[in-house]
């Protein structure tokens, strides 16, 4: 009996053992399968006619030239650029626009016993700083953007004030304005508000109306180049010794009158005396 549990338990374990092994033989063998089984899709070959596609791609891919672009549409391009290049410069310059810096710039010019205006001397030599005449329209605009009150005279609030507004705080800066001045002569209704202000900014502030040697000399220099009635009218004003004034409806009216004759009083000089002499007429009354 004891003889017979013993085989039993040998046969058994034999029959563990080699099952065991014929385990691990089978997973060996797979794992071995495994590592030489290639990976899905390499090594592969295209077939010949796809093969010859691919490559006909790839060559009329690098042979492909793109359409040129036309030159109109380069230049926009171009004039975009510098117009976004300019912006940002000029975005840049009025950022670092200084108080200090202006205040000083007043200083420069200011009256050395009036220390809180600049006046006629300064202003002189301001203009031959900045390269202008100071009897050019321009200097007018400026003067109309300051809000200057009195001809002749800047006070430390209007220099500082309306400088501040333009964003300029050097000469090099206001130089570069002139341009923007220049533009608003030409346009009509800024030139009609500077030419109004020039009234107020001519005459004595306590007084209602204006020197008619003022007003004759502010007229040719902002209206004789563009109306052609101006200077005969001018002509006949300064021969007549009674014209001593010229009150605000009297000066706007000028304007409007020039505005609205000129087309049709230039071919007819009958017409043309006549009216000047109705005109005259009403600015000796």
């Amino acid at each position: 009996a004891k003889f017979r549990i013993k085989r039993c338990q040998a046969l058994k374990h034999g029959e563990l053992r080699s099952s065991y092994h014929e385990g691990i033989q089978i997973m060996g063998s797979g794992s071995s399968k495994s590592k030489k089984a290639p990976a899905s899709g390499a090594g592969t070959k295209l077939p010949p006619k796809h093969e010859a596609n691919s490559k006909g791609t790839h060559e009329a891919d690098k042979g492909a030239v793109k359409p040129p672009s036309s030159p109109g549409k380069e230049k926009e391009k171009e004039k975009e650029k510098e117009k976004s290049a300019k912006s940002k410069r000029q975005a840049a310059k009025e950022d670092s626009f200084s108080s200090r810096k202006l205040e000083e710039l007043f200083n420069k010019y200011a009256n050395a016993n009036c220390k809180d205006k600049i006046t006629p001397d300064g202003l002189t030599q301001f203009c031959q700083d900045l390269g202008v005449d100071p009897e050019d329209p321009t200097m007018l605009v400026l003067a109309w953007h300051l809000n200057a009150r009195d001809c002749g005279v800047f006070t430390k609030e209007e220099f500082l004030g309306g400088f501040e507004k333009l964003r300029v705080d050097s000469l090099e800066r206001i130089k570069e304005k002139f341009a923007l001045f220049r533009t608003e002569l030409e346009d009509k209704e800024k030139f009609r508000d500077v030419y109004e202000y020039a009234f107020s900014f001519l005459k004595e502030q306590e007084s209602r109306v204006l020197d008619a040697q003022l007003a004759c000399g502010m007229l040719g220099l902002l209206l004789k180049d563009r109306y052609a009635l101006v200077e005969p009218f001018l002509e006949f004003i300064q021969t007549r010794d009674n014209v001593k004034v010229f009150n605000r409806d009297q000066w706007n009216s000028m304007l409007e009158f020039c505005d609205t004759a000129e087309d049709d009083l230039a071919s007819h000089d009958d017409a043309m005396s006549c009216t000047l002499l109705f005109l005259a007429a009403a600015v000796q009354k």
